[in-house]
């Protein structure tokens, strides 16, 4: 899957926090891209970045933001030159473009980094026409999308009128075309990650107590489903607010540890754990189940169900059982 829809803010020289928000712009992230993104990842698709942006500047935040990892990120390039200076190896930038990942480019861009045609295409503006265009004219099934940001409320509106970011073709050939267009303002529910966190903070307090005195069984981790054992026990968590303790089983071995509860917001740790051998279970799941609880940030419940949270990346679901 290749997208061009990532946050459109961007920062000058010397700043680090969005000038309205206060947010740093690691965090003006879209939620329904994370959602996006970590759905296909858990289906065994592979998830690329691909703009118009500076490769080597966007490789620095991908991974920690997106998942996207540095070698799956595409974009415009710098010519640079492999030098000894002072009795280093180094790789020097110099003044003149080498490649532009815009437009018709993408596609080029795309074939010169992977070899392979996407499957999947995401973009919002008309730099990405050519994208979609390439990647919905191959063999089986496709799929191309075009978000309209259209939300002054929320985010800002911008189309065929814009001096950046103009969607007009897009608009217009879309439907021919078998493209899915959707609306920032109709269709999202949430814009920003951040927003998903603090609309939900008020709920989430006023429903700390959800968490306690009942027993979550792990049903899914890292995406991938999770069943029961063959001794028959499922792995699950208990929170204890009496302690602020968490406890639980992760396929093989117990667990224990504090976990930090305010709000919308929840970590866990330090986590200890039984040393058991338990060569006949799948000690994938455990792995996984452990580096959920250390990279949760934030939680939500919907349904029944306990959703581990870092950075509008789902990292566990939880099914609620009654009873210790």
């Amino acid at each position: 899957m290749f997208t061009d829809w990532y946050g459109e803010q961007s920062c000058t020289a010397g700043c680090s926090a969005h000038p309205e928000t206060g947010r740093l712009y690691t965090e003006m992230v879209y939620q329904p891209m994370l959602e996006v993104l970590a759905y296909f990842r858990s289906n065994g698709f592979k998830t690329f970045i691909v703009s118009g942006g500076g490769i080597e500047f966007m490789r620095v935040f991908s991974e920690k933001v997106y998942g996207v990892p540095p070698e799956q990120v595409i974009g415009s390039s710098i010519t640079t030159k492999y030098e000894l200076r002072d009795g280093k190896l180094v790789l020097v930038r110099l003044p003149e473009m080498k490649f532009i990942d815009d437009k018709a480019g993408k596609p080029i861009g795309i074939q010169q980094h992977l070899g392979r045609r996407p499957i999947a295409a995401f973009g919002n503006s008309d730099g990405n026409f050519q994208m979609l265009e390439w990647t919905t004219a191959g063999p089986g099934p496709r799929f191309g999308l075009y978000v309209h940001h259209d939300d002054a409320d929320r985010e800002w509106a911008y189309d065929r009128n814009s001096s950046i970011g103009r969607l007009s073709r897009g608009l217009d050939e879309a439907s021919d075309r078998g493209w899915v267009v959707v609306s920032m303002k109709d269709d999202w529910k949430r814009v920003f990650a951040f927003a998903n966190s603090e609309s939900s903070e008020g709920d989430a307090a006023s429903s700390a107590g959800s968490l306690t005195g009942v027993k979550w069984l792990l049903t899914e981790v890292s995406g991938h489903p999770v069943v029961a054992s063959p001794q028959g026990e499922q792995p699950f968590i208990l929170f204890d607010a009496s302690n602020q303790q968490a406890t639980g089983y992760a396929s093989c071995n117990r667990f224990f540890g504090g976990y930090r509860f305010d709000g919308a917001r929840l970590a866990f740790g330090p986590i200890g754990a039984t040393k058991r051998a338990c060569p006949d279970l799948d000690e994938g799941v455990e792995t996984a189940f452990f580096k959920a609880l250390d990279a949760t940030r934030r939680w939500e419940v919907a349904d029944g169900t306990l959703m581990l949270l870092n950075n509008g990346q789902v990292l566990a679901r939880l099914q609620k059982m009654q009873g210790p």
